[in-house]
């Protein structure tokens, strides 16, 4: 996936890579590059070298060189290699900056800005290369030679001890190396003493089931990597004794306190180009006055939260154009939901990119059972750690909101014996960046796979289309991610959930609601799924649709669970008491979150083109979307209440049609309603598809 990436002038995206270019934004980098320390040895060097720098909260720190080729997936990191140009004196740069699967946003964001920083201080002279954990490129993997990377390439009594922590943040049980001493030891998590030959699992007296399993899985690694010349052996705090190898190993040294939180004061900042040149004016500090924010400029909230961009619905259109970028050169900004900023779709358009999805895609095991297939078909895949997982056929239509998939539905051209296909990437609301940046690449990979022939679209948790809908004969979403359904748990360590029967336009939803009784309603069907028994809920107004589905799914959670689940069926008038009394009794009468009101949405058209040397967005009608504007040659983005359209004309530039989902991603970040199922489809397939959302 590593690709060339340069700065452009697309300044209106959304992501850390696609903003950079502006003037003022070469400015702040030069600036800023010429005072990081960091690079200096980089500009002082005369000879090839190789150097490594971890980001830690915003600032790069020097990798030692006898621990260059360790890489740690909860980090990210920059690599400059300098090699001699041939024939001359000069030196040639290598710069790739490479992300850890379990990486935070504001790290490997971090990253990829210090990254370009870089290049700026060596004046465009390097070439820029993106490496993901676990997909990193052959260029990049030759850096290695001749460095002890990792243990296989030391002996076992030169193996420099190290102490890790095994800690469960969220949804992620991570693994860090701490400080090499006794006080880094505490009761609530897991850690491993690695001695090179001898390795110790200590396990807290409070610590948690996944930090045990993580740190065993771990164990495991080691010794098969050290090919049987490492001992293990797992420790239970209670009973080890202060004088066994684990203690006595470890120095009774001071660890640094962490540094306190910085205390972030409230702001309000204004950012227009009402006198002709961008300027940033702080309004207030301490509070943010609603009413000082009007319609006809971009605003900056600082909160403790993070920084918030405020786009007018008046703005200009460079001032609406270029908001993240400034608060990017703020140097503030935070990741949030769906926001792509930093996220993998940020990097289609290269040519380095698209040369790469291509040799990716023919690649991928995953895609070869779609070109193979000759007749219709139906398949899904899930999200996990990069990678593609099939889903089970009997699984599809059963979708986790802490995890991506990507759909792909094949149908037959009524005029021909080809295949249509319409590729569709999901994202849970609780989905990771990693994840549904690496379903929307895979999207275009897929579409990549097959020349290009098949219509993209994205779908959103709660907001799909009814299109994607009627391809499953159930459809169900439920939280959590993939690992935390029932066979991968106990039944008595099973979460309680209340799952909603939901008959709309002629499909029977299956969601998982609000654990509540007022979540019940007397119209619809709801199953109480306790684990080790479930009990179906039939409201007095439901309908039969709703009750054949609920039975089905009930018939489905006991072959499931081998006969660990006892279900039964209830009505809501006529219920036995015993199953009245336990669904009632086991749900909390909390209240309902509330919902967010619906967002108008006025239907427009948009042209997105790069005639003039740069890519530009302009809105060609409000209230209507005429067909007879839409040429060939230019890329078109229909905006309506049913979703986004994006009509990529046959005629269009390479870099518009790169371009055109991830540009559909940045423009629903100013739309009121962001969550709009997204569409992209070639021309030759236009007419039928968007028959009835264009204007003939």
């Amino acid at each position: 996936m590593a690709g060339l990436v340069k700065g452009k002038d697309y300044d209106w995206k959304d992501s850390n890579m696609a903003l950079f270019g502006t003037s003022k934004d070469r400015q702040v980098k030069k600036e800023s590059a010429l005072t990081e320390p960091a690079w200096e040895p980089v500009g002082k060097a005369t000879s090839p070298f190789l150097m490594v720098w971890r980001v830690n909260q915003f600032k790069i720190e020097p990798v030692p060189e006898d621990e260059i080729g360790n890489f740690y997936n909860g980090d990210s990191y920059i690599i400059c290699k300098a090699t001699k140009v041939p024939g001359g004196d000069k030196l040639r740069y290598d710069i790739h900056f490479w992300i850890g699967k379990h990486s935070t946003s504001d790290e490997y964001g971090t990253a990829a800005y210090k990254t370009v920083e870089l290049d700026t201080y060596l004046d465009d002279a390097a070439i820029q290369h993106r490496e993901v954990d676990g997909y990193e490129s052959d260029l990049f993997n030759t850096l290695k030679g001749g460095y002890a990377s990792g243990f296989r390439h030391v002996k076992p009594e030169e193996y420099k001890p190290r102490l890790l922590h095994f800690c469960k943040e969220g949804k992620i049980t991570y693994m860090r190396q701490v400080k090499y001493s006794k006080q880094s030891v505490h009761s609530g998590d897991v850690f491993i003493l690695d001695l090179g030959d001898r390795a110790y699992q200590f396990n807290g007296a409070t610590c948690s089931a996944f930090e045990k399993s993580a740190a065993a899985a771990f164990l495991q690694d080691l010794e098969s990597k050290r090919n049987g010349r490492c001992v293990t052996q797992v420790l239970e705090e209670a009973t080890t004794p202060k004088d066994h190898e684990f203690w006595t190993s470890l120095p009774d040294i001071p660890v640094p306190a962490e540094e306190p939180p910085v205390d972030v004061v409230k702001s309000l900042y204004k950012v227009s180009d009402a006198t002709g040149k961008m300027e940033l004016t702080v309004i207030s500090q301490g509070s943010v006055p609603r009413k000082e924010i009007k319609p006809d400029d971009v605003y900056m909230i600082l909160a403790k939260q993070g920084l918030f961009v405020y786009i007018g619905k008046d703005c200009s259109v460079n001032e609406k154009k270029n908001a993240l970028s400034n608060a990017h050169i703020s140097g503030m900004i935070k990741g949030k939901d769906y926001d792509w900023k930093d996220s993998n779709v940020a990097l289609f358009g290269s040519d380095e990119d698209r040369k790469v999805k291509k040799e990716a895609a023919e690649t991928e095991k995953a895609w070869k059972p779609v070109r193979e297939m000759r007749s219709p078909f139906l398949m899904a895949w899930r999200i996990n750690q990069f990678k593609l997982e099939p889903v089970p056929e009997a699984e599809l239509g059963t979708f986790y909101d802490g995890d991506s998939y990507i759909v792909c539905k094949a149908t037959k051209d009524p005029d021909s014996d080809k295949l249509n296909y319409d590729i569709h990437f999901w994202i849970g609301q609780h989905s990771t960046a990693d994840e549904y940046g690496t379903a929307a690449y895979k999207t275009v990979e897929l579409d990549t796979f097959l020349d290009d022939a098949a219509t993209q679209h994205r779908e959103v948790d709660g907001y799909e289309s009814p299109k994607f809908i009627s391809y499953f004969k159930k459809f169900m979403t439920l939280q959590g991610g993939y690992d935390s359904g029932f066979r991968q748990v106990k039944p008595e360590e099973y979460k309680p959930r209340l799952l909603h029967f939901c008959r709309q336009n002629k499909i029977t939803y299956l969601r998982e609601v609000f654990f509540s009784k007022q979540s019940v309603k007397s119209e619809d069907v709801y199953i109480l799924d306790l684990g080790t028994k479930a009990i179906q809920f039939n409201g007095s107004t439901a309908s039969g649709f709703e009750k054949n589905a609920a039975g089905a799914y009930l018939q489905y959670l006991e072959s499931q669970r081998n006969g660990r689940c006892k279900t039964s069926v209830m009505d809501e008038e006529n219920g036995r008491d015993v199953d009245i009394h336990d669904f009632w009794a086991n749900l909390p009468d909390e209240p309902l979150p509330e919902k967010e009101s619906s967002k108008e949405i006025v239907k427009a058209l948009y042209k997105i083109s790069d005639e003039t040397g740069k890519m530009e967005l302009t809105l060609i009608a409000e209230g209507t979307a005429p067909k007879k504007d839409i040429t060939s040659n230019d890329v078109y983005m229909i905006l309506a209440k049913e979703g986004l359209y994006v009509h990529i004309g046959k005629d269009c530039s390479a870099m518009e049609k790169r371009n055109a989902m991830a540009n559909a991603h940045a423009f629903m970040q100013t739309c009121p309603d962001p969550f709009l199922p997204i569409s992209v489809v070639c021309e030759k397939n236009a007419e039928s598809f968007l028959k009835g959302i264009w204007d003939e």
